[in-house]
């Protein structure tokens, strides 16, 4: 089979397209027909560029009763077995707080009277009047009548907007968007009896806006095992449904099929979501990298590390030895986000820089970093932040000289390469010769050594005790 660069659906996250184009596709309609038949209202967070928007979609074009974009996918006979119950058209309100180019509550009035006015075409009714203050509970129940059936709300990335003006610092736009967001799911509450199915996405559980206060039923599946795998691709389904594609990967870089899989698993799998043992690739770097065969940073560049990089500075109690090895957590501070709290951890683990690796006997997840490129992102973040200014040294430099060194075995290139970083560190923050200081210095040096062997992507252990002593930093090959 001959691979198709068009055929991969990189930049797109339309389930319709995907089915038109016959473009490459990983089959999660079983999954997507169990949500919709067993659930009514349900949230699932994620993070940013992970499939979200595709399942969404999906969702929609299942729920609208597009029979013919079906065929031949997993859902098909299950709902074909419905008998005269199967293909229900029901009219779909669509909302996604993403698109919004400024975080206003005008800006999302806009957006939720545009997206109304699209859901009222599809069902031959006129869109509202220009002066015309139309509601959510308005519309659905004008969809209701006309349709002669109950009504489907999706809505995606419901906190993008609180998100943005977190990250830009404006608490009062904050407030006013938590406001609106307020009076729309106070709205769509008043509806309920009126809706078929709900689903609301995000990147985190955040309190005090009416969504999880307003509806009493609402199910979050963001840890449930059943859909551990709705957004993400396994492992398995990478040999299933995209066998070809890796085995053009390896020839085009020139190494065999297992291999190919060991360097893309290196690179862009190790998301875990829930207590199930079986880990998801990130969709966005992965078929990025099967469509260019090239190992690059997908997810992180394309903007998803700017709300990590406007945040993490202001987390005072955020260090590399914090981040690095075995975090706890319990599932309650994991899956809601507080503005004000100090814990860094919950906004890593939503946002997806960390990740579930397994759990405790107490319970309480084990975190860590999911891959390299996460590994390798969050290291960018933190590096200005505990190096300082380093002179003439740059830290993407500094790692390879130092992996270039260890790999050739050459222990005077990477003592000189290590003493010049240490000669380079800044001391504005540790002035002073008493012990205090001192003790600050030390905790410096050593942090500053740990964050540049992670990057190095050893295995970094920090104060271990031998019979010799205890030592500051060991890297294990």
């Amino acid at each position: 089979m001959a691979i198709e660069k068009g055929k991969f659906p990189a930049t797109t996250a339309s389930f319709e397209k995907i089915r038109r184009r016959e473009m490459y596709y990983v089959d999660k309609t079983a999954l997507a027909w169990q949500l919709v038949n067993e659930r009514e209202i349900v949230f699932l967070s994620r993070p940013r560029r992970f499939g979200k928007s595709m399942l969404l979609n999906t969702l929609a074009c299942y729920l609208e009763g597009r029979r013919e974009l079906f065929e031949g996918l997993a859902l098909y006979p299950l709902e074909e077995a419905r008998g005269e119950r199967a293909w229900v058209k029901h009219p779909v309100l669509r909302f996604d707080f993403s698109g919004i180019m400024e975080p206003t509550p005008a800006a999302m009035g806009r957006m939720v009277r545009d997206r109304i006015g699209m859901a009222f075409e599809s069902q031959g009714l006129p869109s509202p009047p220009a002066g015309e203050e139309i509601t959510v509970f308005t519309a659905i129940r004008r969809l209701e009548q006309a349709a002669g059936t109950q009504v489907a709300v999706i809505i995606d990335e419901y906190d993008s907007a609180l998100l943005d003006t977190l990250i830009a610092g404006d608490l009062e736009g904050m407030e006013r968007v938590r406001q609106y967001m307020r009076g729309f799911y106070r709205s769509l509450k008043s509806a309920e009896g009126s809706l078929r199915f709900m689903m609301v996405t995000g990147v985190s559980q955040i309190r005090h806006v009416g969504l999880f206060s307003g509806f009493n039923n609402i199910e979050d599946i963001s840890f449930d095992p059943d859909y551990h795998s709705i957004c993400g691709i396994t492992e398995a389904e990478i040999h299933e449904y995209l066998p070809e594609q890796l085995v053009h990967m390896a020839a085009v870089k020139g190494v065999s099929a297992e291999e190919m899989m060991d360097q893309l698993k290196y690179k862009y799998d190790g998301y875990r979501f829930t207590e199930v043992a079986e880990d998801v690739y990130n969709p966005f770097g992965l078929i990025n990298a099967m469509k260019s065969c090239r190992l690059d940073d997908y997810w992180s560049d394309m903007g998803t590390s700017s709300s990590a990089d406007m945040l993490i500075p202001r987390y005072d109690a955020l260090g590399v030895l914090q981040l690095d090895g075995q975090l706890k957590a319990r599932k309650k501070e994991l899956s809601r986000f507080n503005f004000e709290h100090s814990d860094p951890i919950p906004f890593l683990y939503q946002t997806g820089y960390l990740s579930i690796k397994g759990m405790t006997d107490e319970g309480d997840f084990l975190l860590d970093f999911p891959n390299l490129e996460v590994r390798e992102s969050i290291m960018e973040i933190l590096a200005p932040r505990t190096l300082g200014i380093v002179r003439g040294i740059t830290y993407h430099g500094l790692k390879q000289n130092l992996v270039r060194a260890l790999n050739g075995t050459d222990i005077k290139a990477f003592e000189a390469c290590l003493q010049a970083f240490l000669a380079s560190l800044p001391f504005e923050h540790e002035k002073g010769d008493d012990e205090k200081a001192w003790a600050l210095r030390e905790c410096r040096y050593r942090d500053a050594v740990h964050l540049v062997f992670i990057g190095v992507q050893g295995d970094v252990r920090v104060e271990q005790i031998a019979a010799g002593g205890i030592s500051d930093v060991e890297v294990v090959g």
